[in-house]
């Protein structure tokens, strides 16, 4: 339906006319009067203009009042709730108006609605209180409702459900006749969002049911009224009040499906809910029972694992003895051709030697990894680098000659780093003997020691024909790599680099490697503190 205007000038001839036949009224009322036909007409910018008047020409706190009441309602409309809020604080600094509980109940109403537009809501709801005590002390008792009814939207907004729902249950026992059916429309509709948000459709329907016969009821009250009147002023309103509540009605028929179809959705929901739920509780019942069986499961894996890293301990002990003596009788041997002149002698002890060396490695790495399969962790001491690294190298001094290979050692003998000493033998071991098998005859590998403040570098360098970029990138991602033959087809396990890695972490170090086919240099960092 299309909305029929009037045009201004009937609005203000009108007002005009029935100021002339009135009482006689102050130069505050006839302003107001005016104003409020512009609201009509839609000149929101002139009835602005007018009520300001009016506030200045005002000579008695109700006109005051009413005056600027009208023009913070216009400022709400103009989605201005802070310019509103200053229009109601200023009417408390006159005294008049302090002492008029009536007005004060109003005032304090306004600012209520004015902080809920600023989403101030616990200033909102003082204020609603503030407007309470004073009804205590006027003859507004129809406000008790209304004041009830804007804390519980207030309530509603900011989370608090079940308080909001009390009030409003409170608004509506206190509406006992149907002087308030007004303000009962309005919380039969605060109740139906209210039960809305709560996904109780049920109750919504029925309070947005309630709520659009009750505006009918005065929809078709209100719209008798203006047409049983003479008053050329309201000849507009007959025809807005008529086209607004027909499409209000409309709009709350359509809520009403909209709720009815919603009830039904949730019991559809509440049906599949049920069935979900009862899913769940079997499908919790079955993972329980798997759960159990897995943590039954993980306890045999623990104690056969706890078993296997008992086994391997007692194997790598029982390992050191006789491999320490097989290793010194071939040194004792080689020696012992030496002096002797016996060249095949010699040539078996060195090859007995080299075999047995490479034995023992191949065997600490293999114990070494089955440790740390089972989460060994390290037993940090303080130590001399120098005199391991000594040690060390004099253990290989044998194999690298073999290869006329030169191990150059440059490490201060008082450097320091922390670490478990099996550990870094055993690190250490790999990298020389990597070293030695990756360098062709002639070759040289350096190890050198660097401190920069609390923590201290090893390097082992060496000149041989380096790692392929396919083997370093899968060392810098922690990922295990295959057995390479040496420069003169040693063998190995492959493990070297990984328990070496691996090591270093569980010593809270660090191990790069950088190689070309020029040589590899790999760094460990450990802390000297």
């Amino acid at each position: 339906m299309r909305k029929r205007t009037f045009p201004l000038t009937i609005f203000v001839f009108a007002a005009v006319a029935q100021m002339a036949i009135a009482q006689p009224a102050t130069t505050s009322s006839r302003i107001i009067s005016v104003g409020e036909a512009f609201v009509q007409a839609g000149n929101i910018e002139k009835a602005e203009e007018l009520f300001e008047q009016a506030i200045e020409a005002a000579e008695t706190p109700d006109e005051k009042w009413l005056a600027t009441e009208q023009l913070a309602l216009i400022k709400l409309q103009k989605d201005q709730p802070r310019q509103a809020l200053r229009c109601y604080e200023s009417l408390l600094v006159d005294t008049a108006i302090q002492a008029n509980s009536d007005l004060l109940v109003r005032i304090y109403d306004g600012i209520g609605q004015a902080y809920h537009e600023l989403h101030d809501y616990v200033r909102a709801i003082k204020s609603y209180n503030e407007a309470r005590r004073h009804v205590t002390n006027s003859e507004l008792g129809i406000y008790i409702p209304i004041l009830f009814c804007n804390t519980a939207k207030t309530l509603a907004i900011a989370g608090d459900i079940r308080h909001a729902e009390a009030l409003l249950d409170s608004a509506q026992d206190a509406c006992c006749d149907e002087s308030y059916d007004h303000i009962l429309s309005d919380i039969l509709q605060t109740k139906a969002y209210l039960y809305e948000q709560t996904g109780e459709f049920d109750k919504a329907y029925e309070n947005m049911d309630k709520h659009c016969e009750l505006h009918k009821k005065l929809g078709a009250k209100e719209i008798t009224t203006l047409m049983n009147t003479t008053n050329p002023l309201t000849l507009h309103n007959k025809v807005e009040t008529t086209i607004r509540y027909e499409r209000q009605i409309k709009d709350l028929e359509a809520k009403v499906e909209s709720l009815q179809n919603r009830i039904k959705m949730s019991a559809d929901l509440s049906y599949f809910a049920g069935m979900a739920a009862a899913l769940l509780f079997c499908l919790v019942i079955f993972l329980a029972f798997k759960y159990r069986r897995s943590q039954r499961q993980i306890k045999q894996l623990n104690r056969s694992n706890e078993e296997k890293r008992h086994v391997m301990s007692i194997v790598a002990h029982d390992f050191v003895n006789p491999f320490n003596a097989l290793i010194g009788f071939a040194e004792l041997q080689m020696q012992y051709a030496q002096s002797q002149n016996d060249h095949e002698l010699q040539d078996y002890s060195r090859t007995m030697y080299n075999s047995s060396q490479t034995l023992f490695q191949m065997v600490s790495n293999v114990l070494a990894w089955s440790q740390l399969d089972g989460q060994m962790k390290s037993k940090a001491v303080q130590m001399n680098v120098g005199y391991e690294i000594e040690k060390t190298v004099s253990i290989y001094n044998i194999m690298a000659e073999d290869k006329d290979i030169r191990i150059s050692v440059f490490a201060d003998d008082k450097t320091e780093i922390v670490a478990d000493a099996n550990h870094f033998n055993i690190i250490l071991r790999n990298l020389v003997s990597n070293a030695i098998k990756f360098t062709p005859r002639g070759g040289r590998i350096t190890i050198s020691t660097h401190t920069a403040g609390d923590k201290t570098s090893v390097v082992v360098s060496d000149n041989g024909v380096g790692i392929s970029k396919n083997k370093l990138g899968l060392i810098k991602e922690s990922q295990n790599v295959t057995s390479s033959e040496g420069t003169d087809n040693e063998k190995g396990t492959g493990l070297g680099l990984a328990i070496c890695r691996d090591l270093m972490k569980a010593n809270n170090g660090s191990f790069e490697v950088e190689s070309t086919d020029e040589g590899t240099t790999a760094t460990l960092i450990f802390s000297n503190k």
